[in-house]
């Protein structure tokens, strides 16, 4: 799975929105064993920050 680019509209900002998408779709490529390609800066700066 390649995460390509997390967004969400700017009035949202902030609220942890971008966690909870990132970690639901790291939950699901390991459920499923699928390899993940974070190209997306924000889900590299977060498999960082608190692994997979």
């Amino acid at each position: 799975m390649d995460i390509l680019s997390t967004q969400v509209p700017s009035e949202i900002g902030g609220r942890g929105v971008a966690a909870e998408l990132t970690k639901f779709a790291l939950n699901l490529a390991r459920k499923n064993n699928w390899e993940v390609r974070p190209t997306c800066g924000y889900t590299k700066a977060y498999l960082k920050r608190y692994g997979r």
